[in-house]
Order: structure tokens, then C-alpha cells, then sequence
């Protein structure tokens, strides 16, 4: 069944990826994302195999070879390809591809980077998604990026941890309901690097990253300062 042509349910989704269960019945994955990871197309040397199949087939030889280290799996991918890499990572759990074929009870850990990353299912398989274990994905976003937003439909929804690239934010952030507070050593001055954030009281002039760093100084510490007049003596 496909919802307005976007998606489509994963008992079709699971003839690659996973057995279709009662509960994957009700889960849905974009059909774009789907058709990009699993479709072929004889008309180029490099796509006669589907994505899917050849990172598979990877996989498998780098576990066989390599069965007696301490392994780990990581994928990662930008906008579009971080769509893959988080099916990738998804697929690989679930199917159990990530355990060493004469130590089943031994799962190597498998983890998705994905910077700037569309939404790839609904809340269906987000729930397939939370119950896998060995299973990270981290997503990298800009605060203003609306293509993690999309698509924009309200079924859709966002799996694994979200780390927002706003730094101060983050070195200051101590949870939900709780004041602000800086822990670490962030530089202010980094907030004008490029931007002009800072009130004036703080004497830290806009975008000040340029070939000479418009009077802006680091000190032996590593922080900046602004340093437009000799010292007196």
C-alpha cells in the first residue's frame, strides 16, 4: 500500500530488509529512500546491483575476515545519502548481518552519522527502529535546515539522537526545565566568527574571520579577545 505515492508499507519494504511482522505491517518507509537503496538499473556498470546487495555482500566479507577482532560497524551520509545509511544501518541490525556467523550471540555494534538527514519513516518504524539493539544514529543538523523537516507530512517521524550544531547552546544546555549554565570553556567571541550575535557590551566585533581577524587576538588559553590599540607601557 503506498500513502500518497511517498511511502511504502514495509511488508513490501521487509522482502529486503526484513520477515514481515504483524507489527511491521503497520510501518511505513519513503518510497523514494526505499526505491534509491534497493532498485536496480542496467543502464550503468555501477547500479546492476541494488545499494542494498552491495554493502551486504561487503559486510559479510569484512565480518568473515576479520571475526576475531573487536569490530564495529559505522555508516554515514549527507541529506539524500543519509536516508541510506540509516536504511543501511536499519537493515543490517535487523537482519542480523552484523553477527559473526559461528558466534550468533555476539552483535557487533552498528552506527548511522547522518548530517542533514530527511525523515525516512513513519512512527511505525521508528518503533521497529527503538527496539534494535546494537543500534545507534546519531543526526547532525543546522538549526536552520529545513530539509531534516522534510517531508513535511505530520506521519512522518525521526529516529535516533539529534545533535544541533548551535555549540554554545550545547556547552551551556543542562535539560529540560533547567536554567542555562555554562560548564566548559566556551568562547563567546566564537559566537561573531561569522555572524553578528554579541551585544556591543561585550566589545566583539561581527565576523571577525578574516585574513587578519579584523584586531581579534587568541590568547594562550584560546580564547579571543579584541586587541585594537597598543597597551600602555
Amino acid at each position: 500500500m503506498v500513502i500518497g505515492d511517498k511511502v511504502v508499507k514495509q511488508s513490501n519494504l521487509m522482502a529486503y530488509v526484513a520477515v514481515a511482522t504483524d507489527e511491521g505491517k503497520a510501518s511505513n518507509v519513503h518510497k523514494g529512500w526505499y526505491s534509491l537503496y534497493t532498485e536496480t538499473n542496467s543502464d550503468s556498470p555501477l547500479t546492476t546491483i541494488s545499494a542494498r546487495d552491495q554493502v551486504v555482500a561487503g559486510i559479510q566479507k569484512q565480518v568473515a575476515a576479520y571475526k576475531d577482532e573487536e569490530l564495529s560497524i559505522a555508516f554515514d551520509g549527507h541529506s539524500m545519502g543519509s536516508t541510506i545509511a540509516t536504511l543501511n544501518a536499519t537493515d543490517i541490525v535487523f537482519n542480523g548481518y552484523n553477527k559473526i556467523p559461528d558466534q550468533p550471540d555476539k552483535a557487533i555494534p552498528v552506527t548511522a552519522f547522518c548530517v542533514a538527514c530527511p525523515r525516512v519513516g513513519d512512527f511505525g518504524f521508528s518503533k521497529v527502529f527503538a527496539k534494535l539493539t546494537n543500534l545507534h544514529v546519531l543526526r547532525i543538523n543546522n538549526e536552520l535546515d529545513i530539509v531534516p523537516k522534510y517531508p513535511f507530512d505530520i506521519w512522518y517521524s525521526d529516529v535516533g539522537k539529534e545533535l544541533k550544531v548551535h555549540l554554545h547552546t550545547v556547552a551551556g544546555y543542562q535539560g529540560v526545565f533547567k536554567p542555562f549554565e555554562l560548564v566548559i570553556n566556551r568562547d563567546k567571541a566564537l559566537l561573531n566568527k561569522g555572524a553578528d550575535y554579541l551585544d556591543d557590551k561585550y566589545r566583539v566585533v561581527s565576523s571577525w574571520w578574516t585574513e587578519k581577524n579584523k584586531s581579534m587576538v587568541q590568547n594562550d588559553d584560546g580564547t579571543w579577545e579584541l586587541k585594537d590599540s597598543e597597551e600602555d607601557v
